[in-house]
């Protein structure tokens, strides 16, 4: 990894640290196709989070596995939230470029054995492999933006790249539907490998290779000092964060569903989920600058803000869209393109707020609105009519779309001023989301397997076991093998079991609201504000001395305020 001491030679006379050279000077047709393929790259990252929601009723059923439903979303975010921060390391090593092209290569592979796994395993590993990949799509998207962009026009491709999130959002659902109703679910993994393809293609013949952002001067190129840097990257941080999401998905996956919350293996999956996160914070303090995550990163009052905000924000955002659509089919017997046409009230309210920015009040009303729209889809009892969960899930997506962006393009915006910042705090945010995610849906699969039993045995005492084992294996069992004189006994349990799962966004909406206020009052307009000074903030003492550590102090020429767009 870089350190103090070979990064001190980018160092100015004056005490000056250089930035990194202005923006590459290009064509606009080919910046218009470099942007489009890193659109296109990160838009597969983000359908893949969602394709699979509408689809999971065919999975189980064909593969008998509705407890692990968790693990659909799960094998894919654990090695996200893993390799994230280590991600962030290899782009102070690697030439964006090259780090980017390998990203998208790992995602195609793992695509490729989702889509011809013959059973559950396969399928979970390659949602492993996949979510390795993809952890550097979205960070090496960003870093080569920051080459080719000027900071004035920075905030627009950032929240361009957010449209990507919010398209998926609409798409991933209808298009895992109507795979997964006409032709078959494994082309919401298939349809990976063409697109993909164009993307890793034209970023290979567009896409300048450029040293790792702050490193001109020290950039040596491949051999034996990069291979010293990548043996010294945090390996062993990122093994603990690994264990930690699989202790985690187990403990809560197994407690009361497969095993006893009693039995040893779950009390050791839970005792190692609680004791983890603080080996992974003692390990990153004692090895210091080589960490991972910097904690003193996280004394920043936007960067905290941030980060609490992303974790309880998107936590929620997947929980619903993933039970949300399991409701759709079960209580109310819609198709699975069905589910993804239902969900788009909520997700077509998200995209008109994910790409705007704005006052800092903007970002404190998601956390207020989540938590009201949890607590309405709590509040909903079968037989209620859908358009309940449409219209609660509609003011939700309102919430979600406020607070799921904002954090990103915050941190941005902090750290404008000081370049070789903006990748880490990015990371750090980025790093606290994929947690969120592992959380919410492990969360929420533990309390849907856990109270549907309990439900099941109150409202329909007289069911009998072979049929509870079917609604925990096939969602769609209430409609195909459940007596029909039980059927509306059934659905009041599975409606009671769902409003146990929305129920948690309420505590998770009000705790990200206590992020929001952490946050500075600061409206995020990077278009207008591009010098030092002019709606920035003073770093803290501990940002300072991590920018004298790289470097020395980031102060901005005149020179280099000026805006350099591509021609």
């Amino acid at each position: 990894m870089p350190t103090a001491s070979n990064l001190s030679k980018d160092h100015e006379a004056g005490g000056r640290v250089a930035l990194p050279p202005p923006p590459v000077e290009i064509s606009r047709p080919r910046f218009a196709l470099i942007f489009g393929s890193l659109m296109l790259s990160v838009f597969l990252f983000a359908l893949d989070q969602l394709i699979v929601a509408t689809a999971i009723p065919k999975i189980t059923n064909e593969f008998h596995s509705l407890t692990q439903i968790s693990w659909l979303a799960n094998g894919f975010f654990v090695t996200l939230l893993a390799f994230n921060l280590l991600f962030a390391q290899w782009l102070a090593i690697f030439p964006s470029k090259h780090a980017m092209l390998w990203t998208i290569f790992v995602f195609e592979i793992g695509s490729l054995i989702c889509g011809v796994a013959p059973n559950m395993i396969t399928l979970i590993i390659g949602r492993a492999v996949a979510g390795l990949g993809g952890t550097g799509i979205f960070n090496g998207a960003l870093i080569i933006i920051t080459e080719i962009s000027s900071f004035g026009e920075r905030a627009k491709y950032l929240s361009l790249l957010g449209t990507c999130f919010a398209l998926a959002s609409v798409l991933g659902p209808l298009i895992g539907g109507a795979f997964a109703d006409h032709v078959s679910w494994r082309w919401c993994f298939y349809i990976n490998l063409p697109i993909g393809g164009i993307a890793l293609g034209l970023i290979a013949l567009l896409v300048e290779t450029r040293p790792p952002l702050g490193r001109h001067a020290t950039y040596k190129g491949y051999g034996r000092p990069m291979l010293k840097q990548l043996v010294e990257c945090d390996w062993v941080g990122t093994a603990i964060v690994l264990a930690w999401g699989v202790c985690f998905i187990l403990g809560l996956e197994w407690g009361g569903i497969a095993k006893s919350w009693k039995d040893p293996n779950v009390i050791a999956c839970l005792v190692m989920s609680g004791v983890l996160p603080i080996v992974f914070i003692a390990w990153e303090h004692f090895i210091g600058a080589k960490a991972m995550l910097p904690l003193h990163m996280l004394k920043d009052r936007d960067v905290a803000g941030a980060a609490i905000l992303s974790v309880f924000c998107w936590g929620v955002y997947m929980l619903c869209l993933y039970y949300l659509s399991e409701g759709y089919q079960a209580v109310y017997h819609a198709s699975a393109t069905g589910a993804g046409i239902d969900l788009l009230p909520q997700i077509v309210v998200q995209i008109f707020v994910m790409i705007s920015t704005g006052p800092h009040w903007i970002i404190v009303s998601g956390p207020i609105i989540i938590t009201i729209g949890s607590g309405l889809l709590y509040s909903v009892n079968y037989p209620a009519s859908k358009a309940h969960y449409m219209g609660y899930s509609a003011l939700l997506g309102l919430g979600i779309g406020t607070a799921i962006q904002n954090p990103i393009v915050a941190v941005q915006y902090a750290f404008h001023t000081q370049p070789k910042l903006i990748g880490v705090a990015s990371s750090i945010v980025l790093f606290f989301g994929f947690v969120g995610r592992n959380i919410g849906v492990s969360l929420a699969g533990s309390v849907f397997g856990n109270m549907l039993k309990v439900n099941l045995s109150k409202y329909a005492p007289d069911l009998e076991p072979v049929f509870i084992v079917d609604l925990q294996n096939n969602a769609n069992a209430v409609w195909t093998t459940i007596p029909p004189d039980l059927r509306s006994s059934v659905l009041t349990a599975y409606t009671k079991t769902l409003s146990a799962v929305f129920l948690i966004g309420v505590p998770s909406g009000v705790i990200a609201l206590g992020g929001a206020l952490i946050m500075r009052d600061v409206k995020m307009d990077m278009g207008r504000r591009q010098g030092a000074g002019q709606g920035g903030r003073e770093p803290t003492k501990e940002i300072k001395k991590d920018t004298e550590a790289l470097g020395g102090s980031q102060v901005l020429s005149k020179e280099e305020k000026q805006v350099i767009s591509p021609k």
